[in-house]
């Protein structure tokens, strides 16, 4: 064939799949039926229609009856809301208000005469019609990118219609002969439209609340043949109303992901309370209504907002489960009222208003909550700080004012560096209980709102604004939510008696950014490390915390054996000790990392303060230090900042005149040692990465366990580093790796020999491609 092969793009694909659709005729009598038999509708799955396999790109006989008339009901304001704690509840929120000003409802026929009309718009409309059914039909696959607006098989088989037509029965159907047209119900569950076993589909009256010509409809593919235009397709904000009974708003649950290790579906719960995030939306659209309310991960969210694939964040964040609120609001300002989106990273103060243009940022505020706790508020007390310390172990007592402003203006700089607050600490109420109680041993993890711990700069706060992490602190500056790790002593004079609050006054040690706290959220909460200061006396900094019985090693030569291998000294260390099969609970993100450590002895894990002088200007700030129980190997964070790597390695050296040391880091646990070439000692290699003048080769060595290896780069690099992995055994990933300078006009070939505990066959030996700075 003379032709150039070309691969088809998206475009080309879907047009080809219609293409064959529409010649494909109608199915030879009974086909479809041998298609379907045997399969069951399940309590939860609409039924496959026996005529769905003709339905597919092909017309649809009409069958056509009309019901008993049935009225649509009028449209019930209503200022429900989802309880905080309890996702589709309905109880009152006050920020979802009256829909009045939509007026109406109207009926199908003038909502497609706005649509179609000159100057149309998207306003917003309240529309009151009849419900087909959503069928289960086998659709073509769906190429390109989804967008809202876009109808296509099944949901081009649904309608809203001005009389309650028969579309469906279980042998045919077809669309509507009357006034209809096209709901998306992308932003908000869809009614329920029974389908039975057998007779009629009866539609369903309803009142719906959306528009036409929405935003997103610029992003649609080009139309095409059968497809509707995505700029007639009524966007559903809202459903108002279903069978005459009134519909709240419902958070849109869509916050499960597809858990590989586990094979299972599993729910990420957010951080942000709904009655926070409603709050934060209407404080930006004065006197306007919720319409609707989703959660959603970050991997749907450009299915829902196409325009944010333009982004320069959103598409860039890799994990794909982290949650995202999407808020729909009534404008009813405007004239005429039309629907704003509001975008918000759970748990962050990323937030902003999703435009036609894309993201336009808002600072994250909001206006103050009402009291929290009845009862008179506590009093302040000027002399409460009167004895108290002005730093501890060198750090500088700053008030929570004083400590965020810090923050914020060298935000890039202070990372995990270490703040001592003095704060007014108010304890979780006693009388409140969270609704699903934490496991007893967890990561450090915000606290149910209702048993939230405060830090307060002014105690006659308490009770008079809620959510204080999820505030930007340039305006909320003065209160903080910290989060207490289950291994953190905190001995506070009591906080509570009965209903009345009494906060203490305190110095704590803690920090921003950890690294057990999810990624993105771990910057707006503050973690605490130690307890510096209380009004009856000051404390012990240095702990030691057993969540296990079964550690038989004396802390101090755990503590010495950390010490040895950090070139930090520690101001103050923070000592745990769990069981293995805690460690991934307790530490998950650290546990991903670290394997050896989910299994075996228990794991000690002690954060050291350390003046860090990495960055020029003697920082003090947190060292993450692991090891076992009795145990020869350390992991450490190499800085304050960086995730835990192997800090014992088997090290030789003065290999030659021109390497000083080869540190092998062999995370497998494969080696028992490491020599340098005895004298006279030759090798047979075999090549394994050739790039010159870079390389990398293998070789048998003395004995069954010995292996050669032998690298090739510039002679000025004289500290190497050799990676050990075993990603997918028996093969064995070598990686020589040097951060010196790169000379390749004079290389040089260094050869050691790796001494493993058991035979290996050179031939599993692999590297990976070999690099500028890496040798």
């Amino acid at each position: 064939m003379s032709e150039t092969r070309k691969d088809w793009d998206d475009a080309r694909l879907e047009a080809a799949f219609e293409a064959r659709a529409r010649r494909a005729g109608s199915p030879p009598p009974g086909f479809a039926e041998s298609i379907i038999e045997g399969i069951e509708p399940g309590p939860a799955r609409r039924p496959m229609m026996p005529w769905a396999a003709a339905a597919v790109g092909v017309a649809l006989v009409v069958t056509l009856a009309v019901a008993v008339g049935v009225r649509p009901g009028p449209i019930v304001p209503t200022s429900a809301s989802m309880t905080p704690g309890s996702p589709g509840t309905a109880a009152p929120n006050p920020t979802t208000a009256s829909l009045d000003p939509l007026g109406g409802p109207i009926d199908v026929p003038a909502a497609l005469a706005i649509r179609d009309g000159s100057g149309a718009n998207d306003r917003e409309l309240a529309v009151a019609g009849f419900l087909s059914p959503l069928p289960t039909l086998a659709c073509p696959a769906i190429f390109g990118p989804r967008n809202p607006t876009r109808i296509q098989c099944p949901q081009s088989f649904q309608w809203l219609m001005k009389d309650p037509e028969i579309t469906m029965t279980a042998s045919g159907g077809g669309p509507p002969r009357g006034p209809a047209l096209h709901p998306s119900f992308a932003l908000v569950d869809a009614p329920d439209v029974p389908i039975p076993a057998s007779g009629a589909f009866e539609p369903v009256p309803v009142v719906l609340v959306g528009h036409f010509h929405d935003r997103r409809a610029e992003l649609c593919p080009p139309d095409r043949d059968g497809e509707p235009k995505c700029s007639d397709t009524f966007v559903v904000d809202r459903v108002a109303s279903v069978n005459g009974e009134p519909r709240g708003v419902v958070t849109a649950l869509r916050n499960q992901r597809f858990d590989d290790a586990t094979q299972r579906q599993v729910t990420e719960e957010p951080v942000d309370l709904v009655e926070d995030v409603d709050r934060l939306v209407i404080d930006q659209v004065p006197g306007g209504s919720v319409l609707s309310r989703q959660l959603v991960t970050i991997g749907q969210v450009i299915g829902i907002e196409p325009i944010l694939a333009r982004d320069n964040f959103v598409p860039y964040v890799s994990n794909q489960a982290t949650l995202l609120w999407l808020v729909t609001v009534a404008d009813q300002r405007a004239e005429p009222p039309v629907a704003r989106t509001f975008a918000m990273f759970d748990g962050s103060n990323w937030f902003g208003e999703v435009t036609v243009n894309g993201m336009r940022m808002l600072e994250r505020s909001g206006s103050a909550a009402p009291p929290i706790s009845s009862g008179p508020h506590p009093s302040d007390d000027p002399t409460a700080f009167d004895f108290a310390p002005t730093s501890i172990l060198g750090v500088p007592v700053r008030d929570i004012v004083t400590a965020m402003g810090d923050r914020r203006a060298d935000f890039n700089d202070l990372g995990r560096d270490e703040f001592a607050i003095r704060a007014w600490y108010v304890a979780p109420n006693p009388a409140v209980g969270c609704e699903d109680p934490m496991a007893p041993i967890h990561p450090p993890a915000p606290p149910c709102d209702a048993a939230r711990h405060w830090l307060l700069d002014d105690p006659t706060q308490f009770g008079t604004e809620v959510g204080q992490v999820r505030r930007d602190p340039e305006h909320w500056p003065r209160a903080l939510n910290p989060i207490l790790p289950i291994d953190v002593p905190f001995d506070v004079p009591a906080t509570w008696a009965g209903a009345a609050v009494s906060p203490q006054p305190v110095i704590v040690l803690g920090h921003f950014l950890d690294n057990r706290v999810d990624i993105y959220a771990g910057s707006n909460f503050f973690v605490l490390d130690a307890l510096a200061w209380t009004r009856d006396g000051a404390k012990r900094i240095d702990t030691v915390t057993r969540l296990t019985s079964a550690a038989t090693e004396d802390p101090m030569s755990v503590l010495a054996r950390l010490s040895e291998a950090s070139p930090n000294e520690a101001l103050a260390s923070w000592a745990t000790v769990v069981d293995a099969t805690d460690f991934a609970a307790f530490e998950p993100r650290s546990a991903q990392g670290m394997p050896e450590f989910g299994s075996g002895a228990p794991v000690w894990i002690v954060r050291r303060l350390i003046a860090n002088e990495t960055d020029g200007r003697g920082r003090l700030a947190i060292e993450w230090a692991y090891t076992a129980d009795g145990g020869d190997r350390v992991w450490l964070t190499e800085t304050p900042d960086s995730d835990p790597d192997l800090a014992t390695t088997l090290d030789l050296h003065d290999l030659d005149p021109r390497t000083d040391v080869v540190r092998v880091y062999d995370y497998p646990q494969l080696l028992t040692g490491v020599r340098a070439p005895r004298p006279g000692e030759t090798f047979d290699w075999r090549l394994v990465y050739h790039d010159l003048p870079a390389g990398m080769a293998v070789a048998p060595a003395s004995g069954a366990r010995e292996v050669a290896i032998r690298w090739t780069a510039g002679a000025c690099d004289k500290d190497w580093r050799l990676l050990i992995h075993a990603y997918q055994p028996p093969t064995i990933h070598v990686q020589p790796q040097t951060y010196g300078d790169f000379c390749p006009e004079t290389t040089v070939r260094r050869v050691i020999v790796l001494v493993f505990r058991d035979p290996v066959d050179p031939r599993a030996i692999r590297t990976t491609r070999p690099d500028e700075c890496c040798g």
